[in-house]
């Protein structure tokens, strides 16, 4: 496949058009793709909403709708826009390009950031390298006997939310290598000794408790990282316990998902094809644009924002269009999504290292 390098549009945004199908796209299938995507994502989250294996899987379904939707448009066997492969020099180089963007953007963002916490969402920064040190998503060193059904443990950054509704009265203890502390719940912790905390429950009575683990400072002022937390409770069979890890583990997990699940497929769908059907169908709006802001990128932007609306129905995830123009120009400007790629996953990846300094 070659590039039409006497068109403007495919010289500026290196569109695939090929001689075999040179006309712009017509109003219908820009509306089917921008329909349908927006269909098929309000139908994902409500499925996952009712169906937990839907929701557990949710992100790798979103993704393969990003990735597949163009092909279910565009006539079969045919090569559409976001498939048009780029030289390996010029990928590099978005690559690089992304890379020395997210700087800049690193740059303007943490202040910002920093003013929506302090001033809007009320909370407090709190600054730590051990921040990062989250705890894992599943218990570790699981012992012959199976956790409670009763009782659940989830991840909230560094927090651990815990839900338990135990059928008899039963106690709860936690314990930790760091500084171990209640952050909320309904129940008061009974006294407790050596930093643990143990929780009485009544049959039936559930107990909803927020912990948090630091790491803990000595008398000799040396610092021990919080690395584990152990539960057990005489519930359970004697000696019976869980250690939950405070690792870095999840950083690649997290890096790899956001290529993988994140960047590729949104910006294959809404830089790779989206914006290009959109500069194919206005060629002249190019020429016309706000802070080197075209017409498409607009559009296509608009329905990125809209995109991330449909799952969860959250306002502020329509603050994604802001992003979503930064991106867009780099895929014209490039004629490809190899920096837009870069961009995108290291802006979420910085999103997350950043909200771990923030406490509520």
């Amino acid at each position: 496949m070659e590039l039409n390098t006497k068109s403007p549009v495919a010289s500026h945004l290196g569109s695939a058009v090929t001689a075999e199908h040179p006309a712009p796209p017509g109003g219908r299938e820009l509306f089917g793709a921008t329909a349908g995507l927006l269909l098929l994502l309000v139908a994902l989250d409500l499925l996952g909403r009712a169906v937990g294996w839907v929701g557990g899987n949710l992100l790798a379904f979103v993704a393969a709708t990003f990735l597949l939707l163009p092909d279910l448009i565009w006539p079969a066997g045919r090569s559409h826009p976001s498939q048009a492969d780029r030289p390996r020099r010029e990928q590099l180089r978005g690559i690089a390009m992304g890379l020395g963007l997210t700087a800049i953007v690193f740059a303007g963002f943490v202040p910002g950031y920093h003013l929506w916490n302090t001033h809007f969402a009320g909370r407090s920064p709190a600054p730590a390298l051990s921040a990062l040190r989250q705890p894992a998503n599943e218990l570790s060193l699981r012992p012959a006997s199976a956790l409670p059904t009763d009782l659940t443990v989830e991840r909230d950054g560094r927090d651990l939310l815990l839900h338990w509704q135990p059928a008899a009265a039963a106690t709860l203890s936690l314990q930790s290598d760091g500084q171990l502390t209640r952050v909320s719940g309904a129940l008061m912790p009974m006294p407790a000794a050596s930093g643990a905390l143990h929780f009485a429950v009544r049959a039936g009575e559930p107990l909803a408790l927020r912990v948090r683990v630091e790491e803990a400072h000595t008398v000799s002022g040396s610092v021990t990282p919080a690395t584990d937390l152990w539960l057990g409770s005489d519930a359970l069979p004697s000696a019976t316990s869980f250690t939950i890890p405070y690792n870095l583990r999840w950083l690649p997990w997290m890096l790899l998902m956001q290529i993988v699940l994140v960047a590729i497929p949104e910006e294959t769908f809404f830089r790779g094809y989206l914006l290009r059907r959109f500069a194919r169908r206005w060629p002249g709006a190019s020429s016309t644009r706000f802070l080197h802001i075209s017409a498409a990128n607009l559009a296509s932007s608009a329905i990125f924002a809209l995109a991330h609306f449909a799952i969860g129905f959250h306002p502020a995830r329509l603050a994604v269009f802001f992003p979503s123009l930064l991106f867009g120009r780099l895929a014209e400007r490039t004629g490809g999504i190899a920096a837009s790629v870069t961009l995108h996953v290291m802006s979420n990846m910085m999103m997350q290292f950043v909200s771990t300094q923030y406490l509520p």
